[in-house]
């Protein structure tokens, strides 16, 4: 009976995810709302940013831009790892390829606690997109 026991028990706490895998104050700073544009006020196509267990889901109230033949409401990434200031991913049904022919790895790189930018695995050190910035309302 304490071998049963131990297995419901060790199944139910098997069962729980969140996003403990992931830092903390690293999910804190990039969670939110978000846009391209730097102002008080944030524009028509603003993007949330939230963590599900192992995946980071952005929110577009219009369409994330993808490629020209590729815009989506919703992406989500499969979080591969983290560092202090950043979280490695790769975008489901990415139709973008690196040097190698592989689906680019995309880095979402906190830069402070109101502005994020994208960096990928085949980009030299340091290399960014234009930053993404807090929404102030």
């Amino acid at each position: 009976m304490k071998h049963r026991a131990f297995i419901v028990s060790a199944l139910l706490l098997s069962g729980c995810t969140s996003t403990s895998n992931i830092d903390p104050l690293l999910v804190s700073k990039l969670s939110g709302v978000w846009d391209e544009i730097n102002s008080e006020m944030c524009s028509s196509n603003y993007h949330t940013v939230e963590f599900d267990s192992s995946t980071l889901i952005l929110k577009y109230v219009d369409k994330g831009y993808i490629s020209e033949n590729d815009g989506r409401n919703i992406l989500k990434y499969r979080i591969l790892s983290q560092s202090p200031d950043s979280i490695r991913v790769v975008l489901d049904d990415e139709t973008r390829l690196d040097n190698d022919n592989k689906p680019v790895v995309w880095h979402l790189k906190s830069l402070n606690n109101d502005q994020y930018c994208w960096g990928r695995d085949d980009w030299p050190e340091g290399s960014c997109t234009p930053s993404r910035h807090r929404c102030k309302s």
